[in-house]
């Protein structure tokens, strides 16, 4: 028996990385609606609690202790990695170095590399530090999947940002205007996550997944106003703006990272909109903006 004791049941196991995260703790309701046994890892022992609050198992873990997250990973069948906001050189390729070695000797079967953002060649040094990621899991570990997101709809209602992207009666955001992005939920990601944990056909892929409505700045202002039930006008935030306040939020080149998909949707209008191609493979149906927007509280903005 390894430290998780799974090995031999009849459930399906997985582990998930950066599980007190919003992604991470999407996933493992996925995973758990599913009806396998999830294990949430977390680098904060004082975040325990967030993870169990969703039901699954909670595990601190060193993550720069390679032996430390071999025995984490013992007697599970795949990997989630969620890449981390640590935008400082070369940290996520290192990290990714450790899991997908621990992962080998134990024997996982799969790893789901979560970019958490589109992977747009030529776009910067952020897609480049994202490829290297998904390459570490693939050569390790050759079934692995990666899977690269757009946008998340979870950004325009989170807490930290409502106040401001609905300020005087606008939808205020960094998408160029013109560009358009398939717009994808944290629960349609979760539903990619768990349905490519055991395909054959997603095996040694990688797949951009977005939602079903690709939008540009109006548009995502009208479909918004539209559940609202009032009229919006759209803002693009001026990307200099956008990488000066995420630099001074949390630290450079966070911000310069970041605002590198949408510098390169200036001139590349199209690149954030995911064919329904990996939905198909997979069998998933994203969730519309729509039914997305009317789960959510917009009380804070009225």
């Amino acid at each position: 028996m390894g430290l998780l004791g799974f090995k031999g049941d009849d459930v399906q196991k997985v582990i998930v990385s950066g599980a007190a995260g919003d992604q991470g703790r999407a996933i493992m309701k996925g995973f758990i609606e599913a009806n396998w046994a999830v294990v949430g890892l977390t680098r904060d022992s004082q975040r325990l609690a967030i993870v169990e609050a969703g039901g699954a198992k909670a595990l601190a873990v060193d993550d720069s202790d390679c032996g430390a997250l071999t025995q984490a990973f013992t007697n599970a069948d795949v990997l989630v990695f969620n890449i981390p906001a640590d935008y400082r050189d070369g940290v996520r390729e290192s990290l990714a170095v450790r899991y997908a070695e621990a992962a080998r000797k134990a024997g996982v079967s799969r790893v789901i590399v979560n970019t958490a953002a589109s992977v747009l060649p030529g776009s910067g040094p952020n897609a480049l530090a994202l490829r290297q990621v998904e390459d570490t899991f693939l050569e390790a570990i050759p079934s692995s999947v990666a899977l690269e997101p757009t946008i998340y709809l979870d950004n325009l209602s989170a807490p930290w940002l409502i106040a401001q992207t609905f300020a005087d009666g606008g939808l205020s955001y960094a998408q160029p205007a013109h560009a358009k992005v398939s717009w994808i939920s944290h629960a349609t990601l979760a539903q990619f996550v768990v349905a490519a944990a055991t395909s054959d056909a997603a095996s040694g892929k990688r797949l951009a997944i977005g939602g079903q409505d690709a939008f540009d700045g109006p548009g995502l202002a009208t479909a918004m106003g539209t559940v609202l039930g009032r009229e919006l006008e759209y803002r693009a935030v001026p990307l200099s703006k956008f990488v000066d306040k995420l630099n001074g939020s949390f630290g450079a080149p966070a911000g310069d990272r970041i605002a590198e998909n949408f510098v390169h949707a200036v001139n590349h209008p199209e690149a954030m909109v995911a064919s329904q191609a990996a939905a198909e493979l997979l069998n998933v149906l994203p969730e519309s903006f729509a039914e997305w927007a009317n789960r959510q509280d917009w009380t804070p903005i009225f």
